[in-house]
This record gives C-alpha cells, structure tokens and sequence, in this order.
C-alpha cells in the first residue's frame, strides 16, 4: 500500500493530528467538559470537529464516521511498575511494636557440643547418684525502629488538570518504595541507621566460591551443606537475576553418567510457583548484589529474622505548602530488622559451623579450609 494513502485527512484534505492539537488528554477532556457544562465550545475543539466532520451517520467504530473525534494516544490510568517487594518482608517473622523499640530474649545456643540451650548439660545417671546441675543462657535481641520518609509537592494546577488520580497514585507509590527500600535493607542493612541485614549479620555464613565471578554446582553444595538442618523446610534461595543463566543450565552427573538438572522451572514437577534448586524456591531480587559479589546468591530460612514495623503510612496536606498553591503528599515507615541468631552454631557432630543464614562470597576458596578460617 501507499505510503501516502495511509496518511489520515481531515474532509480539505489537509493531514489530520492525532491528537488534535491537543497536548494531552487532559486539555482535550476539559474542553469537553466546559462544553458541556456551559455550553461553550473552544476554538481548539471547534475547529477539531469541523476538520473531520461528515454529513450522515456518524459512530466512534468507523474512523472516518466520528472515531476521529476522540484523540488518540492518551490514557487516564497509569501505568505503574508494582510489586517491587519481592514477597521478602512477609516471609520474615513479624514483631508487633507499639512503641519505638522492642527487645526480644532469645536461648544464647551457639555451640552443641558439650551443652544445649546455652548450658543444659545432659548426664546419664544412675540410681541414688546426684543429680549435675545446668541451666539455660539467654541474651535479649533489642529493634530499635528506624525512620524512611518520602515527601513530594504538587501544584494545584496539576492536581486540577491531571486526568489521573494524583492522590491515589501516591497512596500506591509510596508504600510500595518504602517497602521495596525495607526489602533491600533485609538482605543489605548495616545496622548502621538502618536494619541489620542477612549480607552483614555475625550469624550469617560466608562460604568461598569455587571460581571468581560466577556460580555452579560445587558452590551450591557448599552453600547447602552449612544450613541449619531444621530451617530447610522454610529456606529459599535469594538471587540476582545475573546469576540465572549459570543456575539455568547448571547440573551433576546421576548415577548412570547423565546430566541432571540442578534447576527446575516452575511446574507440576517442582510444585510451586517459583522454580526450585535443591527442592527450595529460587526468587530472583534485585536487592542482591550482581554476579561475583558477596550475597549474588543467598540460602536462608527467613523466618528466623526478624522484621518490626509500623506503617508504611501516606498523608496529604494542603496547608504545608499554601502559599506556593502545592499540595504536599508525605510517606513513612518506621521499622528495624535483623536476626534472631547471635552467631553460627556448632552442631554435635560435624566439622563446621551451621546457621539459617548463608552466603556465597565473592572470595574464592583456597586448598586450606578450616574452622578458624570462619568459612
């Protein structure tokens, strides 16, 4: 076809604007609203109607018959890039806190082998002997609530003209940043200010990677090896989605030589909505550092960090900013995260350390590996 004959005319044959001169759906939506509350017709909407009108039947389906009438190219509603949270906060434990900190005991257990619980000692004793006397040690684990805030004023021009909802934008906007930064804060927090986070926490566990900047099965055996055996049923893998097309395609030799695939895309096979390594989900976050860093990928059972939190909260004021006609829109979370675990522990049996908390380092392993080196 013509290239010229797709161009659409208005009835002199001159080229017709989409859009109708219009900037945005806004201008064109207020002068047919003034038109028909007073019965004014613009000149901009006038000579809008008087190009592409057609003696006849007229309908919006037909272009020619009146669907040129509407400007094209513009929509009400925007579109908002949502769920930024990753579902990381809600798989944390939930402290309930009515005031700015709230301190938690804890059983100070980090080491099995000669007691439980911090100091019960277990004896085997025997009939009319003594009994030993033990105890329990405890420590307290104290979240401070820390403060996130976003603030943004809106001229009352753009609160008048917008065709979309200003107010409710932000009443979606704002919760939605301050939960993704209190994400972030899970896995990234310096406790400095802000939670202390998975990445720089002393129960967490840093094991060395085989090969610098990359990922593959030795690395997730490793990984595996130093979680605490009861958080298993609750750990996920937290990734960056750099490290996926190494987890894509990475697998072990089965016992008849063949290759079998370490990941599994969500199905019926892995039951569930993420794909599964090692049989726990795999969920990609960009709060994760990229490939080759400390924390690209992260084996933890989330429930045993804790996460208090008040809001997040948005409000509007149009007193703030009177005097320069803005409205002021204000958001705000007050929260403090970080685990319930004081360290890693040393199990009964076994040559290392264990904890719900393990990350690949950017490190890479050297033939010397022992305890001290606090793998």
């Amino acid at each position: 076809m013509n290239k010229a004959t797709d161009v659409k005319c208005t009835a002199s044959g001159q080229p017709l604007d989409p859009r109708g001169g219009y900037l945005h759906a806004g201008e064109f939506l207020k002068d047919v609203w003034r038109a028909g509350r007073d019965n004014v017709i613009s000149a901009r909407l006038d000579a809008w109607q008087k190009a592409v009108k057609t003696a006849g039947h007229m309908e919006e389906g037909d272009d020619s018959q009146g669907g040129f009438l509407v400007p094209t190219d513009f929509i009400s509603e925007l579109q908002l890039l949502t769920g930024l949270d990753d579902g990381i906060p809600g798989r944390c434990t939930q402290v309930p806190v009515e005031t700015s900190a709230i301190s938690i005991p804890y059983v100070n257990d980090t080491a099995h082998t000669a007691n439980v619980y911090g100091g019960i000692v277990i004896t085997r004793t025997g009939e009319a002997q003594r009994k030993t006397a033990s105890k329990p040690t405890f420590g307290k684990c104290t979240l401070t609530l820390h403060k996130l805030t976003a603030l943004t004023y809106v001229s009352d021009e753009v609160m008048e003209d917008s065709p979309a909802s200003i107010a409710a934008m932000f009443r979606l906007l704002f919760p939605e940043a301050l939960n993704h930064t209190v994400a972030g804060d899970i896995i990234n927090g310096t406790g400095a200010g802000m939670g202390l986070g998975i990445v720089n926490a002393p129960a967490t566990i840093l094991v060395p990677r085989v090969a610098l900047g990359m990922i593959n099965w030795a690395d997730i055996v490793n990984l595996w090896e130093r979680l605490y055996p009861r958080g298993i049923r609750n750990a996920v893998w937290l990734a960056n989605s750099d490290t996926f097309p190494d987890l894509a395609v990475m697998t072990f030799a089965g016992p008849l030589g063949d290759a079998v695939p370490v990941y599994l895309p969500a199905s019926e096979e892995s039951a569930s909505p993420y794909g599964t390594l090692m049989g726990r989900p795999l969920i990609l976050t960009e709060h994760c550092p990229s490939i080759g860093n400390t924390g690209d990928i992260i084996l933890a059972d989330l429930s045993q960090m804790l996460l208090a939190r008040k809001g997040p909260q948005v409000d509007k004021s149009i007193h703030l900013r009177f005097d320069y006609n803005e409205t002021t829109f204000r958001g705000e979370v007050r929260y403090d995260c970080q685990p319930w675990w004081p360290a890693p522990v040393t199990p009964t049996n076994g040559l290392r350390t264990v904890s719900p908390l393990v990350v690949l380092s950017a490190a890479q392993a050297t033939t010397t590996t022992t305890e001290e080196q606090q793998l």
